[in-house]
């Protein structure tokens, strides 16, 4: 499984990541702009964070709930 977070470092962002950290899944952050505003663009949306799981788009809600989830992790 491939985890991409797409963060600017505001507070959801923070949130997200340290829940990511706490259950120990890997990903990979992205964090640079014009790599964000890019796969936004490109996916149609206009918020971050938002993650890719194998290529699924997740938003904050849908991450959060996802990894609540034992089952997915």
């Amino acid at each position: 499984m491939t985890i991409e977070l797409y963060t600017t470092g505001c507070p959801r962002c923070l949130i997200l990541e340290t829940k990511l950290d706490e259950l120990d899944v890997p990903y990979e952050k992205i964090t640079a702009m014009r790599s964000i505003v890019d796969k936004a663009n490109e996916l149609g949306i206009s918020q971050v964070p938002f993650c890719l799981v194998d290529e699924k788009l997740f938003d904050f809600d849908s991450m959060m709930t996802w990894l609540e989830s034992s089952e997915n992790i």
